[in-house]
C-alpha cells in the first residue's frame, strides 16, 4: 500500500519549483564565493608579486656593487701586476717564457 500525500504541498510535483528556486540560490551563493574567492587570489598574487619584485631589486642591488667591488679589487691586481713587471720587465719575461714552456709540454702533446 502506497502511502498518499496529505496536502498538495507534498507532492513532488508541488516541491519542483521550491526545489528549483533553492538551486537557483545556491547558484548565486556559489558563484558569489567563486567571485570573492578569485578576489582574493587576485590581492594576493599582487601582494606576492610586490614583494618578489621589492626583493628582486634589493638582490639586484647587492649583485650590482659585489660585481663593482670584485671589478674594482680586479682593476687594482692587475695595476699591481702592471707595476711588477715595469719594475722587473727581465723577471716578467723570463716566468712568461717559463709558463709557455709548460703550457706548449702539457697542450702540445696528445
Amino acid at each position: 500500500m502506497a502511502r498518499q500525500p496529505r496536502t498538495t504541498e507534498e507532492t513532488p510535483e508541488a516541491a519542483a519549483p521550491d526545489l528549483a528556486a533553492q538551486i537557483a540560490e545556491l547558484r548565486r551563493e556559489l558563484s558569489g564565493i567563486v567571485e570573492a574567492l578569485a578576489h582574493e587570489a587576485g590581492n594576493r598574487s599582487a601582494a606576492f608579486a610586490e614583494k618578489v619584485g621589492a626583493e628582486a631589486e634589493h638582490l639586484k642591488t647587492e649583485a650590482e656593487a659585489a660585481a663593482a667591488a670584485a671589478r674594482a679589487r680586479l682593476d687594482a691586481q692587475a695595476e699591481e701586476a702592471r707595476a711588477c713587471v715595469r719594475a722587473n720587465p727581465l723577471t716578467a719575461i723570463g716566468i712568461a717564457a717559463v709558463a709557455g714552456l709548460i703550457f706548449g709540454l702539457i697542450f702540445g702533446r696528445r
